[in-house]
């Protein structure tokens, strides 16, 4: 799942299938990170690109996905351009 807020991106992984059977009868686990708006001496990592190739494997499934774009406030189409806003380093 991803999380927008005005000034992070919170990722959360878990391992739960989304079914009933699952949740009753089966343990789940989830991590989850909040990530903050990049600043001018951000860099880049391997889990950004990881993970926004991952979601660029689902775009698809983004059709008609709005979001907040935390540079300027505005209402857009949720992209995995718009998710680079995010600094993955921390």
């Amino acid at each position: 799942f991803l999380l927008g807020y005005e000034d992070s991106l919170r990722v959360v992984v878990h391992t739960a299938n989304l079914i009933p059977c699952d949740f009753n009868n089966k343990s789940q686990g989830a991590w989850y990170q909040d990530f903050p708006l990049k600043t001018a001496q951000s860099t880049d990592c391997a889990f950004e690109d990881d993970l926004l190739e991952y979601m660029d494997t689902y775009k698809v499934k983004w059709k008609g996905s709005r979001w907040i774009n935390a540079n300027t406030g505005k209402s857009e189409t949720l992209s995995v351009q718009s998710l680079r806003n995010y600094n993955y380093t921390r």
